[in-house]
C-alpha cells in the first residue's frame, strides 16, 4: 500500500511539469487561432491555421480583406513560386474520402476561401472603378494573371491528390455559384457592379485568349473556357473583348 502512495505520488510529482507543459502548449496554440489577428504581421504557418479552424464568419470585412492580402503575397503570384503538393498515400485518401462525403455548404476551410476571395473581388472591382481606360487594361491583365496562377495551383492540388478534375460544365456552375453568392447581403446597386464586372472579367478574358491565338499561344485554359461559355455572360463582354486587353 506504501509503495502504491509512493507511485501515486511520484506520478503526480513527475507528471505535474509535463501536464501543465501541455496545458500552456494548448493555450499557446488556441490564442494563435481564436486570439485577435493582425493581419499584416500573421505568417505563413498561422495563416494556414486560421483558413483551417477559424470561422471567418465572425470577423470584420477589414480583416477578411487583410487575410486575403496576406494569403495573396504568401502564396499567391506575388509570392514568386508555385507552392509544390506532395502527398502520402493515406493523405490521398483522406482527401478522398472527405472529397466524397463533402456537403453542400462546404468545409469551414471553403467558406474561408469564399470570403476571401469575396474581398478580392471587391477590392479588384473597386480599384476597376477609380481608374482611366489605359490603366483598367493593365488592372485587368493583373487579373487574369493572377486567376490563371490560382487555376493552375487549384489542379496542381487536385493531381497531387489524385483528385478527379472538375469537368467544364462543373467548373461553369461553382464559378457562377461563387459569383453569386458574393450577392449575399449586398446593396442593390453593389449586385449590379458585381454583374457589370463579372462582364469586364469575362471581356478580358475573351481579348487573352484571342491575343494568344493571334500570337500562336496553344491551348486555352480551363478559367478562360468558363469564363468564355458562361451562359450569364453578356454581349456587351464580347463587344467590349478587343478593348479590354491592348
Amino acid at each position: 500500500m506504501f509503495f502504491l502512495r509512493r507511485c501515486i505520488g511520484a506520478v503526480f510529482f513527475f507528471g505535474a511539469p509535463v501536464f501543465l507543459t501541455v496545458v500552456a502548449s494548448a493555450a499557446v496554440c488556441l490564442q494563435s487561432i481564436f486570439g485577435p489577428i493582425d493581419p499584416p504581421n500573421v505568417d505563413r504557418d498561422r495563416l494556414v491555421q486560421l483558413m483551417k479552424f477559424r470561422d471567418f464568419r465572425t470577423l470584420s470585412s477589414p480583416v477578411i480583406a487583410g487575410l486575403a492580402e496576406r494569403n495573396d503575397v504568401e502564396f499567391g503570384r506575388r509570392s514568386g513560386k508555385m507552392p509544390e503538393f506532395r502527398f502520402s498515400s493515406t493523405e490521398k485518401k483522406i482527401y478522398a474520402y472527405f472529397g466524397a462525403k463533402r456537403q453542400t455548404n462546404g468545409s469551414c476551410f471553403e467558406t474561408n476561401l469564399r470570403l476571401m476571395a469575396r474581398a478580392k473581388y471587391f477590392d479588384w472591382m473597386n480599384r476597376f472603378e477609380t481608374l482611366s481606360s489605359p490603366e483598367q487594361s493593365a488592372l485587368m491583365n493583373e487579373i487574369i494573371d493572377d486567376m490563371k496562377w490560382w487555376e493552375e495551383l487549384y489542379m496542381n492540388f487536385l493531381r497531387a491528390a489524385e483528385l478527379p478534375i472538375p469537368s467544364l460544365a462543373e467548373l461553369m456552375r461553382e464559378f457562377d455559384e461563387m459569383i453569386e453568392s458574393f450577392k449575399i447581403g449586398a446593396e442593390a446597386a453593389d449586385i449590379a457592379r458585381i454583374d457589370r464586372f463579372k462582364q469586364r472579367m469575362s471581356a478580358g478574358f475573351v481579348a487573352r485568349e484571342i491575343k494568344n491565338t493571334v500570337n500562336g499561344i496553344p491551348g486555352i485554359s480551363v478559367l478562360g473556357s468558363v469564363l468564355l461559355l458562361s451562359p450569364k455572360k453578356t454581349n456587351e463582354a464580347g463587344e467590349k473583348a478587343t478593348k479590354t486587353v491592348p
